[in-house]
């Protein structure tokens, strides 16, 4: 039994939104379950403070309040999603620069001051967020293994 599943359905909805970062719907469908609607009314009978918003066609949740508890949710303000740039990947203060090219570059070992002389515009911060974005990504990434039956 994993850890996750020892928590009721509130306790991970609010560890989950406890980091004061937006999340979509789909995110909390797949780590709550479909019903996670019905996780969020229970939350707010319970007195969380939940927000809603809506981008584009999809709802986004946080917990009214949180703050992350790196810093990290002023810099996610700095990352965007926009349909019409790179069809909604993750970019930077709606420029055409996308997370995933500034971390491609810092993985590919390019200091943070490499960049910063290579797109004039942007700034330390834009960088730290997309790591920060990167991290929010992962550390609520949910391994389950896939067992296959073998014949002997």
């Amino acid at each position: 039994m994993t850890q996750d599943s020892q928590k009721t359905k509130l306790e991970q909805l609010t560890e989950l939104l406890s980091d004061g970062v937006w999340h979509s719907g789909e995110d909390l469908s797949s780590r709550i379950g479909w019903r996670f609607g019905a996780t969020i009314k229970q939350a707010r009978e319970q007195g969380a403070r939940i927000e809603t918003r809506k981008v584009g066609n999809q709802f986004e949740y946080r917990l009214s309040g949180a703050s992350a508890s790196s810093g990290n949710a002023d810099l996610l303000t700095r990352i965007t999603i926009n349909p019409q740039i790179f069809n909604g990947k993750p970019i930077i203060r709606g420029r055409r620069l996308a997370v995933e090219h500034v971390l491609g570059m810092l993985a590919a070992g390019d200091t943070i001051e490499t960049l910063l002389e290579g797109y004039p515009w942007l700034e330390r911060e834009d960088v730290l967020a997309c790591i920060a974005y990167a991290y929010r990504l992962v550390a609520h990434e949910r391994v389950e293994p896939l067992l296959v039956e073998t014949q002997q």
